[in-house]
């Protein structure tokens, strides 16, 4: 049987032994090069050995606008270590070749379970936004950052409180992306240190959020944005039924 070096074959040697590796040694090579940076490997595994993939992926997202192909390389490529400057492919470097699958056939498998959950999370946010869209009385809201007292608009007094009963974290959503009108990015900038998502693959939370992109920021924000809005009009309405004035 042959004997193979795998860490110190060449990248044209061990294409070759990826089109006939019947004991997944070569895949496993391929995940171990990527992990390890391997610049070369890597333009062709997110190159020539990912189209297909990529193809299948802008069909699930294709209702929405994403990035896919960036999406796609920061969801393999995560977490990113700012001290050695670094990816760390976490989520190939859990390739074990289980079950005699290559290793591009496990990237396909989470790559497209994660952007059918992007997808749908797309779905809902675009629905939140046509529900908000519905409430256009925004004036009590944009009035909510000003000292003086409207005495003569119970609305504006309702709104103002509505506003005040809510958790910090929501005020700053509503001040920053309503009252101060700053885009997506720049409120995530100013209220970055107070989001923290779920741990997740094996990343801390902090890791998960490094990992995010552009696009994920901006939804997060998104939802942010929407969940402060029905907080505050579910107070809103409730002072409204109590005659609050």
């Amino acid at each position: 049987m042959e004997s193979i070096d795998w860490k110190n074959i060449s990248w044209k040697e061990l294409k070759i032994k990826l089109s006939d590796d019947p004991n997944f040694l070569a895949n496993l090579e391929l995940a171990r090069r990527i992990v390890n940076n391997y610049e070369v490997v890597i333009n062709n595994f997110f190159g020539e050995m990912s189209k297909g993939l990529i193809r299948k992926l802008e069909q699930i997202m294709s209702k929405y606008d994403c990035d896919v192909f960036s999406e796609y390389f920061i969801f393999l490529s995560s977490p990113f270590d700012p001290v050695k400057k670094e990816n760390e492919w976490h989520r190939i470097s859990l390739y074990k070749a289980l079950n005699d699958c290559k290793l591009i056939s496990y990237v396909s498998s989470i790559s497209c379970r994660y952007f059918y959950k992007l997808a749908k999370k797309e779905k809902k946010n675009n629905e939140i936004e046509e529900e908000l869209l519905e409430y256009t009385d925004y004036e009590g809201l944009l009035l909510c950052d000003q000292e003086e007292e409207d005495d003569d608009n119970p609305n504006i007094k309702r709104m103002k409180q509505a506003y005040q009963d809510l958790p910090k974290r929501d005020q700053l959503v509503l001040r920053y992306m309503i009252i101060e009108k700053k885009s997506s990015i720049e409120a995530y900038n100013e209220l970055e240190p107070l989001i923290h998502p779920i741990p997740k693959d094996g990343m801390t939370s902090e890791q998960v959020k490094n990992s995010w992109s552009i696009k994920r920021r901006q939804d997060a924000m998104g939802l942010m944005k929407g969940y402060a809005l029905n907080k505050v009009l579910k107070k809103y309405n409730e002072l409204k039924r109590n005659n609050y004035e």
